[in-house]
């Protein structure tokens, strides 16, 4: 199940932006604030190849400017480079081993890799931290990618007894160009249905189906659920 990352997005372009009003204070004149310019006009025209490569120099520069190498992480992060993304993250937790940020991102570029079991281990690892329901989300739905269905039943069933699940979103894609904003607990019942006939109970399935939409009536993978078993399960 695949679902986007908007938040974390934000997250990053805040990031960086933070990072560009701090450089621009630094004393101009030198090669590191020349950098730090050409960084700036790189990124307000969206150019991250470029970006990158300023990066680079001002790491040369300034070998032990930390937060520079958060900021290489989000540059492949925000260009779909995944590979470069987790190996960049790596360095930058050696630093500080407490960055969520650049933690969640290399969970997502794990994912989008297909090496789901390093993003789950990711994943818990973040949820330990900040008890969070989208990390725990984010694990239900690798469970069930892993097939692990005893461990995703018990992450589902927590998610539900949360209070913010029926009243929290997070965003599901229903195809690879439209997405719906849908309530934890009713995609939660939506992967339970899921989980539901991978196990062969299909009218137990049904009623996980019927349970997301009573919660989301416009949830469109629910209702396509149903009308794709509801024929064999009778």
């Amino acid at each position: 199940m695949k679902h986007i990352y908007t938040t974390l997005t934000i997250a990053v372009l805040f990031s960086a932006n933070t990072l560009i009003t701090q450089a621009q204070k630094k004393t101009a004149g030198d090669e590191y604030s020349r950098q730090v310019d050409v960084y700036t006009r790189a990124l307000s025209l969206n150019d991250l190849k470029v970006a990158r490569v300023a990066v680079y120099q001002i790491l040369s520069l300034r070998p032990t400017a930390d937060n520079w190498n958060d900021t290489l992480c989000m540059l492949y992060f925000l260009d779909g480079m995944y590979t470069q993304t987790i190996l960049s993250g790596e360095k930058a937790l050696k630093a500080n081993p407490d960055k969520t940020n650049i933690s969640e991102m290399m969970a997502v570029s794990y994912d989008r890799m297909g090496a789901l079991k390093e993003s789950l281990e990711i994943y818990q690892s973040l949820f330990r931290q900040k008890n969070e329901i989208r990390y725990q989300y984010s694990i239900l739905s690798l469970e069930y990618r892993l097939k692990r269905f005893g461990e995703c039943l018990a992450t589902a069933e927590n998610i539900i007894a949360r209070p913010e699940a029926k009243t929290s979103t997070v965003r599901i894609a229903v195809s690879d160009q439209y997405y719906q904003d849908v309530s934890y607990a009713a995609a939660v019942y939506n992967i339970l249905g899921m989980v539901s006939i991978e196990l062969n109970l299909k009218e137990q399935a049904e009623r996980y189906f019927q349970k997301s939409l009573e919660l989301d009536p416009e949830f469109v993978l629910p209702k396509n659920n149903l009308t794709q078993f509801q024929p064999n399960i009778k």
